[in-house]
């Protein structure tokens, strides 16, 4: 991982499986509290701009790299809801 390609994407994997960890532990122990889904949302939300800095938004500047997130987070969420 020298390139900053390799990082970031080694970065967004790690913010995935921390996430899923998660709402893994959320879903086996449902008493922990309500914390837990609020994390991993944000975890995801890191992944989503990490996946936004390496696609074309990354060299367009910082309005372009959120307005790319927010098409991710959205793509996602109408897919989630159609499933």
């Amino acid at each position: 991982m020298a390139t900053d390609t390799g990082r970031l994407l080694g970065t967004r994997a790690l913010l995935g499986f921390g996430a899923l960890i998660l709402a893994a532990l959320w879903r086996i122990r449902h008493q922990v509290g309500n914390w837990l889904p609020a994390i991993a949302g944000i975890l995801l939300l890191q992944a989503a701009w990490f996946t936004a800095l390496l696609g074309h938004a990354g060299f367009d500047g910082p309005l372009a790299v959120l307005a790319d997130t927010m098409h991710l987070v959205s793509a996602a969420t109408w897919v989630g809801g159609l499933l």
